[in-house]
């Protein structure tokens, strides 16, 4: 980002896109205005007086707003969906939880001796990582959490109801999202993200790979995951019914970023 008089410039900078895993720079772009002047930095407002002239602008009011599932949060409301807590002043974020400006990177210490720690570890050192504190690569995940975590590859903003914005896209989720998400299932919303729920939905097009049976109403989306490498098996079979845990989707994301890039 283009710094002028020490303070930020948003609207120009330099921006390149590396792929950490080719070791290739994918994108590079470059936005720099030659003939620009920047106002002086003398007789700016103090913070306080700042806040208190927005307010008397644009007023603020108490209101309730929706937090979780059937649940409301007492906030000030200062348009813009800035919202501050009456009781303590801090800012919330639009599900009235604390909001925090920068996201402090985990300690997934965890993971250290685990199958999945360095495919854990490399996510985390490229700013890919959904969860604070530990990893917990043993835990079970949720259709919700596998969701929130698949979103990460769309943007690195986190959706408090990520199965509303997989279904706006169009992909087919029809499970209770709380409900511990089994490895058909996250092959079935794996191939519908990557575009494939039509040529999936004809197993009689697909040689099944794996020893075991799975109904095959699911045979098309595991077929497709595991030729593009995204999901594979133990042992020639894929256990269908099997949960998801943390670690495994951590695989999962890394083989999809790598299916994405090539």
């Amino acid at each position: 980002m283009r710094y002028e008089n020490e303070i930020p410039f948003k609207d120009n900078g330099i921006s390149v896109t590396f792929n950490a895993i080719t070791g290739k720079i994918s994108a590079f772009y470059l936005n720099w205005y030659e003939n620009i002047s920047f106002p002086s930095l003398n007789n700016v407002l103090a913070p306080l007086a700042a806040m208190s002239e927005f307010v008397e602008q644009n007023g603020s009011e108490v209101c309730y707003i929706t937090s979780g599932s059937a649940n409301a949060s007492l906030v000030y409301d200062f348009g813009y969906g800035a919202y501050i807590d009456p009781f303590s002043g801090k800012m919330l974020d639009y599900n009235g939880e604390l909001s925090t400006i920068e996201d402090i990177v985990p300690d997934y210490s965890d993971v250290a001796g685990h199958w999945s720690e360095a495919v854990v570890n490399r996510l985390l050192d490229n700013g890919v990582y959904l969860w604070g504190g530990s990893f917990e690569p043993n835990k079970v995940m949720t259709e919700n959490e596998f969701l929130q975590y698949l979103l990460l590859l769309e943007t690195s903003y986190r959706y408090p109801e990520p199965v509303l914005y997989f279904e706006q896209r169009g992909i087919d989720i029809d499970i209770d999202s709380n409900r511990n998400l089994n490895r058909q299932e996250a092959a079935r919303i794996i191939a519908d993200y990557l575009g494939y729920r039509k040529i999936a939905e004809q197993p009689e097009y697909f040689v099944y790979p794996f020893s075991d049976s799975v109904d095959d109403s699911y045979k098309g989306y595991i077929t497709i995951c595991y030729m593009l490498g995204i999901l594979g098996g133990d042992s020639g079979n894929f256990n269908a019914q099997g949960n998801i845990t943390r670690g495994q989707a951590a695989t999962i994301l890394q083989n999809l970023i790598v299916f994405k890039s090539n």
